[in-house]
């Protein structure tokens, strides 16, 4: 029986640029001549195999070192090692020798690793990430081959293997850069104190001093970072859909626990993607320099972006993919531009991913493959391999003027190989007599600075220089370089003033990084000055995060006048909003009756109200109720004072003299709000006004739900005798709305009754009321057992109980009750295998196209398909590459086992 959801399927499955196996016999030719024949390659390029089994197994993350050889290191343990099994995962280090784009020689570097995550070379040794800590490997005899292994670092989490510790990358100045996930705990021990950091995050690490600091959290699976031109941070998600990221100091993503606040990628609506990296280098045309290359593992393709400054932060643009494969391995996990410019991918290769729809030891998983590509410019001059290891001081300073980021990063590493004592003097004198007038200098000069900090050297007079520049660019890499450096710059608040007051939108952004970093009433004070000049959701953030998480380091000054901003009111209502603390609110309290406020910073205070103000606050706000100044205030105090009753049971005194003398006054604003706050305050006095009430059209929403507060049986035998007595639709349901608080069973028996009659417009409110909470939509579908509604009532319901995402028998009983066609048993094991090869022999993109598009379905309303449709649930984009088809076809027609992330809508249609 083929349904519609089938030939939903059916046509869907052409979207997928591959799909999982179904079965062992399903398993794609792993020979790498087949996945090269996968491969779409856009005009303009090419693609040729660097490196495969059995010089590499199971490739996670690579890069390369200064003499052009490319470190990787390998797991083919993942995602668990076995009972019994000995730790066996490897670095391995490629070497192309002849030059000819292929690698001709393998070294194994290091084993008996327990799934290593990443690697970096550098400082003379690589670093590796094994799981719960970072290791230093070193090479004492100059066989390749690890002699030494200390642990840096320990104390990361392990709760899940593909959430570990990982990607390497250093940064421009020289300190190494990781990240981790979502699921991950880590207390780690080092000299300057214990580091917790208890989800994802990024961190920041200077090996010299071994100081470890998290400088931004959040993000589901981050897994690819990267630096601009000009020191901007970048990450991207393995697990999100927001494409990638802007890092600073300070920003919190989702699921970063605890946080009251979060940000959002720059491109809502991605897919998942891994492995950053920016392009840079002649090799390419003019209209890839400075783009950002980054894996679509899930749908088989690389993708590109470039982004644009906006403000404080960046517009992200896609621009069309690098690369796509129909090969269902292939597992694009990280990408490097190499030695000669060309771009290399870490081939994963694996028909299965994840280990959350797909078991740990499912036979198709793959443990032996891996590959690495080389994706060139078609009839472009590869870039000359550099000499950078070995060269001399002078040499290394003139890199530092290259076009290409491969060449200035590993001169860099060199420098600071060389050490402070040989660097400085040479640096300083070659910084000098650059032509900082113009673009080329002022960035040379940037990239001495950074190496100066390499060698963990700060320059003040060089630092000033990139101050002074005319390119915002220069002065915000500045102030990153300031966050680190500001207690030995001895004009740090003097450079903070101008900076916060700076044209640019992204200097104003890095002068807030460095202030927040101060902890002082000062820095404080010139924070707030932010407010005077345009601000924008990163300014925003961070400013309301620093005021809310230094509270302790400014509030007291306020109160005791050390920090003036009784003459600032914008000032004042935002830092003390920001602490969300009762203890803010007289002093806002103050301000409002002033009259100082605007409309908007009056409606900021009273929104605070509402989740902070204490009893003796709400009385405050009571009396200023009844004051003839604070009339335009009258709607947003009680409001507040509901809220604060709603949440937190807060009661001021004397209510209930007060919601009587309310519930006289003749504005239906005033007196719609007193009748809830009647029932919330539990003032029985009310009880008698609240039923007159019901009666007008203008409050009776207010008298229900202060009805319903008051609770009782008086309050349940007056919604069910006026639901009997009412000819009035509206009333009716609002009667059923209120008995669901107080009689949920006759609540129910009601609603089945109403819902008998009724339409889909004035089904839904009574629909909305069962679904208000957990208990209510397992009463109805009791109710609903054996009786009869109209099926476009019933399709409204499921409709409404599906987008909600609320589990349990209430949709079955709505079909039930509206006749509503279903599939009403599982598939068979024969139907399943038919159904799946349907799919594969059949899929038509156009067909899945129509269905996606159907207004009916409402697909697009929440899903994008790369960048067409709704933002609100998972892009759809790599669905098919992500789980086996049984899988998907299973989770859609079975509501307990809806995929990850959940489809919304009842994909049955």
């Amino acid at each position: 029986m083929m349904t519609r959801f089938a030939l939903f399927f059916l046509g869907w499955s052409g979207f997928a640029l591959a799909s999982q196996p179904a079965s062992l016999a399903d398993l794609p030719d792993a020979n790498p001549d087949a996945e090269l024949k996968s491969f779409v390659v856009p005009e303009g390029l090419e693609v040729n195999l660097f490196a495969s089994e059995p010089m590499i197994q199971k490739p996670v993350q690579m890069n390369w070192d200064a003499q052009g050889r490319l470190w990787v290191v390998c797991s083919s343990t993942y995602p668990h090692i076995k009972p019994g099994e000995e730790a066996k995962d490897q670095v391995v280090v490629l070497e192309d020798t002849d030059g000819d784009g292929k690698a001709d020689k393998s070294t194994t570097f290091a084993d008996g690793l327990h799934i290593p995550t990443a690697l970096a070379p550098g400082d003379g040794g690589l670093y590796v990430a094994n799981s719960t800590e970072v290791l230093f490997l070193k090479d004492t005899d100059g066989d390749l081959k690890a002699d030494e292994r200390t642990i840096l670092l320990s104390g990361f989490g392990t709760e899940d293997t593909h959430h570990l510790l990982h990607t390497f990358r250093w940064g421009p100045e020289g300190m190494l850069y990781f990240l981790q996930s979502i699921y991950i705990h880590t207390h780690m021990e080092t000299p300057h104190g214990v580091r917790r950091l208890m989800g994802g995050g990024v961190w920041e690490f200077r090996p010299e001093t071994r100081r470890a600091e998290i400088i931004s959290k959040g993000l589901i699976n981050p897994w690819g970072f990267e630096f601009d031109r000009w020191g901007q941070s970048f990450a991207c998600d393995g697990a999100g859909g927001e494409g990638i990221n802007f890092i600073f100091p300070g920003s919190v993503f989702k699921t970063s626990p605890g946080a009251k606040r979060t940000l959002s990628g720059l491109s809502p609506g991605q897919p998942k993607q891994c492995g950053l990296e920016i392009v840079e280098d002649p090799h390419f045309p003019a209209d890839w320099q400075s783009t950002f290359v980054l894996n679509d593992f899930r749908g088989n393709r690389v993708n590109h972006f470039q982004l644009t400054p906006s403000g404080s932060s960046y517009i992200a643009k896609q621009l069309p993919d690098v690369l796509a494969s129909t090969h269902r391995a292939f597992r694009p996990i990280d990408v490097k531009v190499g030695p000669d410019g060309a771009l290399y991918i870490a081939d994963w290769y694996n028909p299965i991913i994840q280990h959350g729809e797909v078991d740990f030891r499912d036979p198709r998983r793959d443990h032996e493959h891996g590959r690495i590509w080389r994706v060139t410019a078609k009839g472009r001059p590869l870039s000359e391999r550099p000499k950078i290891a070995g060269a001399d001081t002078s040499e290394l300073l003139e890199m530092l003027k290259s076009d290409r980021n491969y060449v200035r990063r590993f001169a860099k590493r060199e420098l600071r190989d060389q050490g402070a004592a040989k660097v400085t003097n040479v640096l300083d004198e070659w910084a000098a007599k650059l032509d900082i007038s113009q673009e080329a200098g002022a960035h040379a000069l940037l990239e001495a600075a950074w190496a100066r900090e390499g060698v963990n050297a700060f320059s003040p007079a060089l630092w000033r220089k990139l101050w002074e520049s005319n390119d915002a660019r220069i002065r915000a890499a500045a102030l990153r370089i300031l966050s680190h450096r500001w207690r030995e710059f001895p004009d740090s608040m003097q450079v903070l003033e101008k900076a916060v007051a700076d044209e640019n939108a992204q200097v104003r952004l890095w002068a807030l990084v460095v202030l927040s970093e101060m902890r002082r009433v000062s820095a404080i004070d010139l924070a707030l000055r932010l407010l005077d000049l345009p601000m924008d959701e990163s300014l925003d953030f961070l400013l309301e995060q620093t005021c809310r998480e230094q509270a302790d380091v400014w509030m007291e000054a306020a109160k005791k006048k050390k920090l003036k901003l009784d003459n600032r009111p914008k000032h004042l209502v935002y830092a003390m909003k920001s602490t969300g603390r009762s203890d803010a609110l007289p002093p806002l309290f103050d301000a409002l009756k002033s009259g100082k406020l605007g409309a908007e910073d009056a409606a900021a205070v009273l929104a605070m109200a509402g989740g902070a103000a204490d009893a003796v606050q709400a009385r405050v706000m009571a009396d200023m109720v009844g004051d003839a100044a604070m009339v335009p205030y009258y709607t947003g105090l009680q409001d507040a004072l509901v809220q604060s009753a709603t949440d937190r049971k807060v009661v001021p005194s004397n209510a209930e003299e007060t919601v009587m003398n309310w519930l006289s006054r003749p504005e239906p604003n005033v007196v719609q709000r007193a009748a809830m706050l009647a029932g919330l305050w539990k003032a029985e006095s009310a009880r008698g006004k609240l039923e007159e009430l019901l009666s007008d059209p203008a409050v009776r929403i207010g008298a229900m739900r202060g009805l319903t507060a008051l609770g009782g049986v008086k309050t349940r035998d007056l919604f069910d005798r006026l639901f009997v007595e009412s000819k009035d639709a509206v009333l009716s349901g609002l009667m059923i709305d209120g008995l669901t608080s107080v009689g949920p069973q006759l609540a129910a028996k009601r609603a089945v009754e109403f819902l008998g009659k009724a339409n889909v417009e004035t089904a839904k409110p009574v629909l909305t009321a069962f679904l208000k909470n957990k208990q209510l939509p397992a009463v109805l579908a009791k109710e609903l057992s054996g009786k009869t509604i109209p099926d476009l009532v019933a399709v409204e319901g499921i409709r409404m109980v599906s987008t909600r995402g609320i589990q349990g028998p209430l949709a079955e009983a709505l079909r039930k009750a509206g006749n509503v066609k279903q599939m009403d048993r599982p598939l068979t094991g024969p139907e399943m295998a038919a159904l799946v090869e349907k799919v594969a022999k059949n899929g038509d993109p156009a067909r899945g196209e129509a269905v996606y598009r159907r207004q009916q379905l409402l697909c697009m309303t929440c899903h994008a398909i790369g960048e067409s449709g709704g933002v609100l649930g998972p892009n759809l984009v790599s669905i098919g590459a992500s789980a086996p088809v049984d899988y998907l076809i299973e989770s859609l027609l079975e509501p307990s086992k809806k995929i990850k992330g959940r489809l919304p809508h009842d994909h049955r249609e």
